[in-house]
């Protein structure tokens, strides 16, 4: 999408935001012991992430595939924007955390090929080491296979409006029938079993990349879309409630390790549309709009800057102790995201606009 769009901003934002909110319940649950339903915004702040991810990138895809000519000749331009987006930072904390190792976050010594190819939780359990990395590696192995089966779709079909839509589709089918059979036959976890596993998680992501077709070639139905969404967004809240419950409950049952997933995707999905054409004021959206460009760097930055809190600073043993710990772990995640993104994540993104 070539023009900025406040309300993608504003749902990224709100996105870290959900995921600081559940990371940062270890600072508040000794005084308030029901802050541990902050659990939710971890769950629901990454599949906001994926479903928006999707979006963008199936905007993106969208627009190589219609002014290319070949099937699969815009793929390498495509994978290397990608890359320069996402890579430099990933392996930036591959490596902080691998120092972390031998001080405030011990582990064993990781195979960091599997990290450096982002195939440590590809279809079986994530490792210990560096462990908000998973969803990282979701978001790769997307932009690998994603171009590939819908080159092959032009290949066979030759129109790019029906290779997208069956390229996504054909994802979305095989990454719920992979969890469907993984959940029925080896009862795994929730967390670590099911939602942490790159290749069942893939649907989220083209939730996003249908909407971004939709968009794309039903552009005349974009305003009934809209407002079909907002019968959606109790999908959002309806989630929010599940993934509360303790994780027994979750462990326990095969249809929300399936489809709570979905449920979540489609309220994602709503949130995302039925604002499109928000007008947000422009003292908010000044705000909004850092914390959007920011957010790739607070998600990886957020536990280190907790873990280091937690091992520097004594347990906060009152109310205000404990709230002052929770600010400043807030403060610190979006300083440092800030100081990483001028200094570092900015300069690979201009070196991408002069390469590709």
């Amino acid at each position: 999408m070539k023009n900025r769009v406040p309300w993608l901003d504003v749902c990224r934002a709100l996105a870290i935001c959900l995921v600081l909110l559940s990371h940062g319940r270890v600072f508040l649950i000794p005084i308030a012991p029901w802050t541990q339903t902050f659990k939710f915004g971890g769950f629901l702040g990454v599949e906001l992430f994926f479903v928006l991810s999707g979006f963008l990138i199936g905007s993106i895809m969208i627009s190589k595939v219609e002014a290319s000519n070949s099937s699969f000749g815009w793929v390498p331009n495509f994978w290397t924007r990608r890359w320069f987006r996402t890579v430099p930072n990933y392996v930036l904390f591959v490596a902080i955390n691998f120092l972390l190792l031998f001080s405030i976050r011990p582990n064993v010594i990781p195979d960091l090929l599997m990290y450096l190819t982002f195939t440590q939780n590809l279809a079986w359990q994530h490792p210990g080491f560096f462990p908000e990395a998973w969803s990282l590696a979701v978001e790769e192995i997307f932009y690998l296979i994603t171009p590939l089966v819908v080159g092959v779709f032009l290949l066979i079909q030759k129109k790019p409006r029906l290779a997208m839509l069956s390229g996504a589709l054909t994802i979305l089918v095989f990454s719920i029938g992979a969890r469907g059979y993984v959940v029925f036959t080896t009862n795994p976890t929730f967390d670590d079993g099911v939602r942490k596993i790159s290749l069942l998680r893939l649907d989220a992501l083209m939730v996003g990349v249908l909407v971004a077709w939709i968009y794309a070639y039903l552009w005349h139905w974009r305003r009934v879309f809209q407002r079909v969404a907002l019968f959606f967004i109790p999908l959002f809240v309806l989630s929010i409630y599940v993934v509360a419950q303790p994780d027994s409950f979750l462990n326990q049952s095969v249809f929300f390790r399936i489809f709570i997933f979905n449920i979540a995707s489609l309220g994602c999905a709503a949130l995302i549309v039925s604002g499109m054409n928000a007008k947000i004021p422009q003292t908010l959206d000044g705000m909004v709009s850092r914390l959007a460009r920011w957010s790739f760097s607070a998600y990886l930055t957020n536990l280190p800057v907790l873990l280091a809190i937690r091992y520097f600073l004594p347990a906060p043993s009152s109310t205000i102790m404990c709230v002052l710990s929770w600010a400043l772990y807030v403060s610190l995640t979006f300083l440092s995201a800030f100081l990483i993104y001028e200094l570092y994540e900015r300069k690979f993104l201009a070196l991408r606009e002069r390469l590709s």
